[in-house]
């Protein structure tokens, strides 16, 4: 099938790779604005059309995103071509071409929805598109790929095609940087648009980016860090003393405290403590989604800790949904939680007081890994009119993790010692042991 469009070098060379099938991963990332994504959709749309009954897996982190920028893409290209289409939204949004009866079907690869990627494990699909690498979680990459090759591969070798803009993460270690050295595994392809691609005027509005986000836009910053996180510099700090350990952080010898973020539509997120001195051991992130406080209070009261404080923001203090008349914390005291309510202070005070509980904190990577990395991810939103960073948090999936945090930076400046909570609470329990 003819494209009625005259092709860039770089998108050339990235078609002829596609066509050729000698890959099973291909990266196709680079400057802003060079058709990356339109390149792969047109790719993925004449194959379709020539080949019949093909199931083609578009994924993104958010699947509402994926609707706002990819699907529209996709429509564009069929458009374009002249080729029959029939589009399905809903919540399992595809597009089916009438004549040769292939799919190009859209999912949402989130793992702090889907943790197990339950959604991913019964997918049966010929080849994947992967948008934005790097905003989903490598673990999610790695399953999807034995889900290619079930659909109707006798004429399509099982691949996927990945496309993001440069930045730290998991793309560019198993991709960008083992090209440089040849290191590359042989089944991955790496392929890299610059900016003497781009059209003139896109050009000319790139270069009025702040000087950061135009290296990584324009020239290929892959040394980038998304601008606006919170806790960057604290996380340089942890890595660069060695106050991440892989494991067996936990010590039976210390009580622990929980700090919770109460979520209903969004997940009940709990950080899970111990006092070892002035340090703070973070030994534990739990989060769970749909199952609200009932599922998280069951969670811990089976969890072998021996606790201390548990600790909530003040709308524990809030009637509950259901009607009782009681509020959360007088629920959860009937179901073995006794909370402390943390004390409420402005979301920047928090933050500060984040800054400064991080100087104190070891993590437990084996434990706080999803956890680590939403508070790696916890951004200031940006203004769109003049591409600053405004000072409050946007609110995305990061946000609850760091709420918990901050609960617990600020339980522990807050003026109740602690430390004397411990130390009456283990000399009860050595008088209720005699």
């Amino acid at each position: 099938m003819e494209f009625p469009i005259k092709w860039k070098p770089t998108q050339k060379r990235f078609l002829k790779m596609f066509l050729a099938q000698e890959y099973s991963e291909i990266l196709y990332a680079g400057t802003a604005g060079t058709g990356k994504t339109f390149t792969s959709c047109a790719a993925f749309v004449m194959l379709a059309q020539d080949i019949d009954n093909l199931r083609i897996g578009v994924f993104r982190r958010n699947l509402t995103t994926a609707r706002k920028t990819v699907w529209h893409t996709y429509i564009k290209v069929l458009e374009m071509l002249g080729v029959p289409y029939e589009p399905i939204g809903g919540s399992s949004p595809k597009i089916t071409l009438t004549d040769s009866n292939s799919s190009i079907e859209f999912f949402e690869m989130d793992i702090t929805k889907d943790p197990d990627w339950n959604k991913l494990k019964g997918l049966e699909l010929t080849c994947a598109h992967i948008e934005e690498g790097n905003e989903v979680d490598v673990s999610g990459k790695s399953l999807l790929i034995t889900r290619l090759g079930r659909w109707n591969n006798k004429k399509v070798r099982p691949f996927m095609i990945i496309t993001c803009n440069p930045s730290q993460g998991w793309v560019k270690e198993e991709f960008r940087d083992p090209s440089l050295d040849n290191s590359i595994l042989n089944h991955r392809a790496f392929i890299q648009t610059d900016f003497t691609e781009l059209e003139a005027d896109y050009k000319e509005l790139l270069d009025t980016l702040p000087e950061r986000e135009k290296k990584r836009y324009v020239e290929n910053d892959w040394s980038y860090i998304e601008d606006g996180a919170f806790y960057t510099e604290e996380f340089m700090s942890v890595y660069k003393e060695n106050r991440v350990v892989q494991s067996g952080l936990y010590d039976p010898n210390l009580l622990v405290d929980t700090w919770w973020d109460l979520g209903v539509a969004h997940p009940t997120v709990i950080w899970f403590t111990q006092r070892s001195g002035d340090q703070i051991n973070v030994i534990e992130c739990f989060a769970q989604t749909g199952f609200g406080m009932d599922g998280a209070i069951d969670y811990v009261l089976r969890t072998p800790y021996s606790y201390g404080t548990h600790n909530a923001p003040h709308d524990i203090d809030n009637r509950d949904f259901t009607g009782s008349g009681l509020s959360r914390k007088e629920i959860a005291a009937k179901q073995g939680i006794t909370f402390i309510t943390v004390p409420r202070v402005s979301i920047a005070d928090g933050i500060e007081a984040s800054r400064q509980i991080f100087k104190r904190c070891v993590f437990d990577l084996s434990k706080c890994e999803l956890g680590i990395k939403m508070l790696k991810k916890y951004r200031r939103e940006r203004d769109m009119k003049t591409g600053m960073w405004k000072e409050r948090p946007k609110q995305e999936d990061a946000t609850d993790y760091a709420d918990a945090f901050r609960y617990m930076a600020v339980g522990h400046s807050r003026p109740i010692d602690l430390q004397s909570v411990h130390q009456m609470k283990v000399s009860i329990d050595s008088l209720n042991s005699y």
